[in-house]
């Protein structure tokens, strides 16, 4: 049984789990010419096919020292950094197998709750436990370390970091092309909520695309990014205060969409020039289906990632009301019979856009809860000022002298109604008193 191979002391046990967890060893013995000699890992049954690599730097200081060299949680730290700055094979970077460490923990703390828990050993169970929570919290910070422009790796590791690190979340969480479930937030959870921008800001900078690149066949990955990342309270909150999420300086609709992150993206729809919309009924049938799924697809995923932001707190959600707000305040020309395609976004836009905005309102729409009680009837009259703009609808066309004798008339007429009022009360009293 798997708990009959723990060695007993914390030490020995945690060079154990540790090293099959990172996929490194310490043993000189296994040197063959190499400083980065790999070994076939037949103890670690979770670990499959996986290569040990051998740490020289650490284990010759151990060696010099005369101490015996094992991999404890006072050493975990050094035993990261010289494996992260030795080589991986094929396109695999840092990024990549810290994450897959991460899911070898998990499972790792599966397999020695259950041993500690058929040997009833409490003592142990907590110390293993406690260990194994240091490793996770130390793979978890390096991950995040990583995709952060500091000295600990060398500028094409890092750059080639950030391109993995954007792959992966480009993917299904938990599925064998994607993070492990849960591994984006641990993450977050143990960096700095200043530094979050450096680290993924370059990564949000991979989505902005340029419209003439973009189409229906390739949207979903930079979306499925966006989606994953929004699910993350911090990481949202990255998003809308990117400069791209929703850029300054535009006059009109047409350059907003152009210029904001998500811009091309509601832009797309359906091209007439593909050969499939032909005279045969049953390829235009076909390319039509195709057209609409791929449509209702994007809908979705832009419903998704508005949806996780309007969920990531108060300063978030106002951000992106502010960014519709500013949509409907430059796209404003299209109210007029004629108006300037060139000055205004796409139908494509709206059409998409509109039909995102439904989707995040069908929960109201179609509830059996009564959901009045949730909708603020003075959220227009907040404190912020630009929710809504008076100035077109409410000017006086006056000059300021006349709304000066205006507001002395309106004040001459206030104090005779005080004055009549108070004749008024007087005569009663009058009365009364005779």
């Amino acid at each position: 049984m798997l708990a009959a191979r723990f060695p007993t002391s914390l030490p020995e046990w945690e060079n154990h789990v540790f090293s099959a967890v990172l996929s490194v060893t310490l043993d000189l013995k296994e040197e063959s010419g190499s400083h980065h000699h790999a070994v076939a890992d037949s103890s670690d049954p979770l670990a499959g096919k996986c290569k040990r690599v051998l740490l020289k730097e650490m284990a010759t200081e151990c060696e010099e020292a005369g101490e015996k060299a094992l991999l404890t949680s006072d050493s975990i730290d050094a035993a990261i950094i010289e494996r992260l700055n030795l080589p991986f094979p094929n396109n695999d970077t840092a990024f990549g197998y810290l994450a897959r460490s991460y899911i070898r923990i998990e499972d790792w703390k599966k397999k020695v709750a259950a041993a500690n828990a058929s040997s009833g050993d409490k003592e142990a169970a907590e110390s293993h436990g406690k260990s194994l929570e240091t490793l996770r919290k130390s793979v978890l910070s390096y991950a995040g370390l990583v995709l952060l422009p500091t000295d600990m790796l060398e500028e094409k590791q890092h750059q080639r970091c950030q391109r993995q690190a954007f792959r992966l979340l480009s993917q299904v969480p938990g599925s064998p092309e994607g993070l492990p479930q849960g591994f984006l937030a641990a993450m977050v959870a143990e960096m700095d909520k200043e530094t979050l921008p450096d680290a993924f800001d370059p990564l949000i900078v991979f989505c902005i695309a340029n419209p003439r690149n973009i189409s229906l066949n390739n949207c979903s990955s930079p979306l499925m990014f966006l989606q994953n990342i929004t699910r993350v309270k911090g990481l949202a909150a990255v998003v809308v205060n990117h400069p791209q999420f929703n850029p300054k300086g535009v006059t009109n609709g047409m350059q907003l969409q152009m210029a904001m992150i998500l811009g091309p993206y509601l832009g797309l729809t359906t091209n007439g020039k593909d050969p499939r919309f032909s005279d045969n009924p049953h390829q235009r049938s076909q390319a039509v289906t195709e057209m609409r799924n791929k449509i209702a697809a994007l809908q979705e995923s832009i419903a998704t990632i508005l949806f996780n932001m309007l969920r990531s707190g108060s300063e978030v959600q106002e951000a992106v009301l502010r960014w519709i707000s500013k949509i409907l305040r430059l796209n404003s020309e299209r109210r007029k019979m004629h108006f300037d395609p060139v000055k205004v976004s796409s139908l494509g836009f709206f059409v998409n856009l509109g039909a995102v905005m439904l989707t995040n309102s069908m929960p109201f729409i179609v509830s059996k809860k009564d959901r009045v009680k949730s909708v603020n009837p003075r959220f227009l009259l907040g404190s912020v000022g630009d929710r809504i703009n008076y100035s077109l609808c409410t000017r006086f066309h006056a000059t300021r002298s006349e709304m000066d004798d205006l507001a002395k008339e309106l004040l001459e007429k206030e104090a005779e109604a005080e004055r009549k009022k108070a004749m008024k009360t007087a005569a009663a009293d009058d009365v009364k008193v005779s």
